[in-house]
């Protein structure tokens, strides 16, 4: 046996796929401590048996140990060869199940179960996992040992590696004591022996020992006649063998003949009746293959004349230039199709636009609509409010009939205030003027003299009239005065309303201008909206047009498409029906072959032939083993005699 190469990942220090080329003549692996070295010889010796002494016999380690922490198994592939065959093992472990092995020979598998594999390996071998680590691997640790050890450790080292402790267990097995009884009892024996022996006579020994030569001498040769005969009849069981051998090939090749001739005869049976319902499929459309093949051409121009209107009313430039440059023939049949097909999809892809600016177009126009909305309700909150505020325009008209402007009105309000202001002053004169004379005319009805306030000059008595005149004219001139301040406060009252009046409704009137303005630009913004949602309005409809005319086009292509490969079908239909004929008409010259081969070839006289040499070889085997029984016989009494 040679070994080729190895290939391991996983293995130990491996966490990479390591391949090794084995030479045929020597290879040697170098490497520091830790690189792998042991790790390839566990490798080649766990890949043939799979196992290694360590686990197997040792039992110190797992498989599991054997799986590094980086990989969650461990694989190893082994090539090796000897002169007639090349074989492959391949050994694989995950962590926690069993060892997967399979092995290949001359690269077809032959096993896949690690018994068997294990078990094949040991025959190719011809040695197991304890012989081959006694025998081919000798460990370095080995090595180190009958180099350095002590002489116990080298004694313990040589022992194994020749099998002398094998020896020693076995004679630790054997039972001592029982060997010296058989001893003693065999030293009996021959003491009991030799004492007869001094009885017996000389003569009859010599005769008897002339009998047993001459029966050894009678029975020889029965005994080589019987093993010439047992030789030949071994060397026609041979031929026997060799003839049933022939026979069973013969006989498969007939049977593999007639199996293949059956399977002929289903398939033409299958093609005949694919033929006849071929026929029939094709006799519904009652068109020739030129009919159909003309109904096609005519179908994709037509086609083409459509697609060339849509692509035109797409403005897609490119692919109606394709379009134009398509030319239609029977040959290009399905380059056409395929062409027409790629630019329907753009042309779809196209519509998913054209459906998708159709979609904003309404988003648009919901927009615009819901701001319409808002703008109406706030026009008629303005008219409502206009409607509210229409009496003030009638109330200022009132109030400006009056007061005519409103600057001169508040001109004449200060100069009634201020007339009102005088007339306030004249009368708290009037009423110091009133207090001063009252006490005057108290102190001249006291005869009390006095002097005047102002002059200081004495007044008299006979002033008393004229100070009680003056009295009665300031009285009658304030209450005058009194009267006109009334009228003046009631005039002032009702101009400081009418202008309070006026200011309010100014604002309220500036207010309502800008109302009126408010109402103006709504009513403009409104129409503008209606004017926009049905330009809206105008482009939708007109891309909905535009898109039900292309889906339109689009079903109508499908549809189109679909009749021209059910057509293109019937074509194939035609096609494989020639392809079928001409296969039947090889299947005949084939079966015709067959039957001529299987004329000149009788399977039964085959049959009953093969049974007669099975019966002659099962007499044959009888009597060789009547004749190993009976050689057996002669020898025990050979042996006896000798």
């Amino acid at each position: 046996m040679r070994l080729d190469s190895i290939e391991i990942y996983g293995f130990r220090c491996f966490k990479e796929t390591l391949k090794i080329t084995f030479s045929p003549a020597l290879t040697i692996i170098v490497g520091p401590v830790g690189s792998g070295k042991s790790s390839i010889i566990s490798a080649i010796e766990l890949g043939l048996y799979g196992a290694t002494y360590e686990t197997a016999i040792e039992r110190a380690v797992s498989l599991d140990d054997y799986i590094n922490s980086v990989s969650n198994y461990f694989r190893i592939i082994l090539n090796f060869s000897d002169d007639k065959s090349k074989y492959i093992i391949e050994r694989k472990k995950l962590k926690g199940k069993p060892l997967k092995s399979i092995l290949y020979k001359d690269n077809e598998r032959i096993s896949k179960t690690t018994a068997e594999v294990n078990k094949i390996i040991e025959e190719i071998m011809q040695m197991s996992l304890d012989n081959f680590v006694r025998c081919i691997l000798v460990r370095h640790r080995s090595l180190e040992s009958l180099a350095y050890g002590s002489v116990l450790r080298r004694t313990m080292v040589i022992d194994k590696m020749l099998g002398i402790d094998a020896y020693r267990k076995i004679a630790r097995l054997i039972p001592t004591k029982k060997l010296s009884e058989l001893k003693d009892s065999i030293a009996n024996r021959l003491k009991e022996v030799e004492e007869d022996m001094k009885y017996f006579n000389k003569e009859d020994i010599k005769r008897k020992i002339e009998n047993y030569e001459k029966k050894i001498k009678t029975l020889s040769i029965t005994i080589n006649k019987l093993e010439k005969e047992r030789k030949n009849k071994i060397l026609r069981a041979k031929n026997i063998d060799k003839e049933l051998s022939k026979m069973i090939s013969e006989y498969n090749e007939i049977k593999n003949k007639l199996k293949q001739r059956e399977k002929l005869i289903k398939k033409m049976e299958y093609l005949s009746g694919r033929k006849q319902q071929m026929k029939k499929d094709l006799e519904k459309i009652k068109l020739t293959q030129e009919e159909i093949l003309e109904n096609i051409t005519f179908n994709l121009e037509n086609i083409k004349v459509e697609l060339s209107s849509i692509l035109a009313s797409l403005l897609l430039g490119e692919e109606l230039k394709k379009i134009e440059a398509v030319k239609i023939t029977e040959n290009n049949i399905l380059e056409v199709l395929s062409v027409f097909e790629n630019i329907v999809l753009k042309i779809e892809s196209k519509s998913a636009l054209l459906e998708s600016e159709l979609a904003k177009l309404i988003r648009q126009k919901n927009k615009l609509e819901l701001t319409k909305e808002a703008r109406q309700a706030r026009l008629s909150e303005i008219m409502a409010e206009l409607e509210d505020l229409k009496y003030i325009e009638e109330e200022l008209t009132e109030i400006t009939a009056k007061i005519k402007d409103i600057n001169e009105a508040r001109n004449y309000l200060k100069k009634l205030e201020n007339e009102l202001t005088i007339i306030d002053k004249m009368l708290e004169e009037d009423n110091c003027k009133l207090v001063l004379l009252k006490k005057l005319l108290s102190q001249l009805k006291q005869n009390i003299s006095i002097k005047c306030p102002i002059c200081n000059r004495d007044i008299s008595f006979n002033s008393k009239k004229h100070i009680e005149d003056h009295l009665n004219n300031i009285v009658q001139g304030k209450s005058k005065l009194f009267l006109k301040r009334e009228k003046l406060i009631s005039e002032i009252e009702e101009y400081r309303s009418l202008v309070s009046k006026y200011e309010d409704l100014s604002e309220k009137i500036n207010y309502l201008e800008e109302l009126r303005i408010l109402k103006e630009y709504l009513e403009n913004e409104i129409e503008s909206i209606e004017d926009r949602i049905s330009e809206i309005e105008r482009e939708a409809e007109e891309l909905e047009d535009r898109l039900n005319d292309i889906k339109s086009f689009i079903d109508k292509f499908h549809r189109q498409i679909l009749k021209i490969r059910e057509q293109l079908d019937y074509l194939e239909k035609y096609s494989e029906l020639a392809k079928i004929n001409n296969e039947i008409e090889l299947i005949k010259e084939e079966l015709n072959e067959l039957n001529v081969e299987l004329k000149n070839k009788n399977i039964e006289s085959i049959v009953s032939e093969r049974i007669k040499l099975i019966n002659e070889k099962k007499t044959l085997n009888h009597r060789i083993i009547e004749l190993d029984k009976l050689i057996k016989k002669y020898m025990d009494e050979l042996e006896y005699y000798n």
